[in-house]
């Protein structure tokens, strides 16, 4: 591939995932040259049967934001069906439209099975790019990271340095924070690295916990891209100290939980009395 830009930039994605295709959809926006990196296969595709949607109900039901949860709360199967309700609601599918549709295949992505095996290791150790693009892999070893000759960007959905880690929007609102998506650069400590930005996301009057998430991931995908741009072309943002708590989901308990959905209807109420 000929490039124009300064920086050698590799995307680490996954196979099929709404973010990895949001991020690549900004970049290409934004006239970014990428190489990209996908974990899973070319064949990766969730499982239709009725058999393969309770499997994989079951086990989101033991992580994220479940985890530290009664699997018989009311509030959780509460939260089930109004995510369910969300994603085949029109607003849903309108903010996942520009995305969804986009074939990741077409980029002539590289395959790994795990962004952390010795086969990714090799395969970045030899190309040598410049920066790396986290866009939806999980946690990245040290190891991973030091390939890339100028590090590697992140984007967390949640105001650093104050809320890093699991249970972004909810330890956010539950802590009285403005609701933000934070740029910054990757370290092997979790969501730790120093902060290029953080961006404020404004609240709808019919926002719901699963279209703040959505949205969240939008504005993460879209500010990480234009921060790649800066870097791509050789230009470094100052960036902030991150020294902040961090958090895990095992923590966010049900009383984080209802505590941040009243910290949320009181933002839509406060954006309800602006209209």
């Amino acid at each position: 591939m000929s490039r124009s830009q300064d920086k050698r930039i590799c995307v680490l994605g996954s196979a099929d995932d709404l973010y990895t295709k949001m991020v690549v959809h900004h970049l290409c926006d934004a006239d970014i040259e990428f190489d990209l990196l996908l974990v899973g296969s070319q064949r990766s595709a969730a499982g239709s049967g009725v058999a393969s949607k309770v499997c994989a109900l079951w086990a989101a039901l033991h992580q994220g934001k479940y985890k530290a949860l009664s699997k018989w709360s009311p509030f959780v199967w509460k939260m089930v069906i109004r995510d369910a309700v969300f994603t085949r609601s029109r607003k849903g599918r309108q903010l996942r439209s520009s995305y969804s549709d986009i074939q990741l295949d077409q980029y002539e992505p590289w395959y790994t099975p795990s962004v952390n095996h010795v086969r990714t290791y090799l395969h970045l150790s030899q190309h040598a790019y410049d920066f790396g693009v986290f866009a939806g892999v999980g946690i990245v070893a040290g190891e991973i990271i030091s390939t890339f000759t100028s590090g590697c960007i992140n984007a967390h959905p949640a105001p650093l340095p104050e809320c890093r880690g699991a249970g972004a929007i909810q330890f956010t609102l539950a802590g009285g924070f403005t609701p933000a998506v934070s740029v910054h650069i990757a370290t092997a400590d979790i969501d730790a690295g120093p902060i290029y930005r953080v961006t404020p996301i404004p609240i709808h009057e019919d926002e719901t916990m699963a279209s703040l998430s959505l949205r969240s991931s939008m504005v993460c995908a879209e500010e990480l891209a234009d921060v790649v741009r800066l870097l791509a072309n050789g230009i470094s943002p100052p960036v902030l100290e991150n020294s902040g708590p961090l958090n895990y989901w095992k923590d966010c308990s049900l009383a984080i939980q209802k505590k941040a959905e009243r910290r949320l209807r009181a933002l839509r109420s406060d954006r309800a009395g602006l209209s």
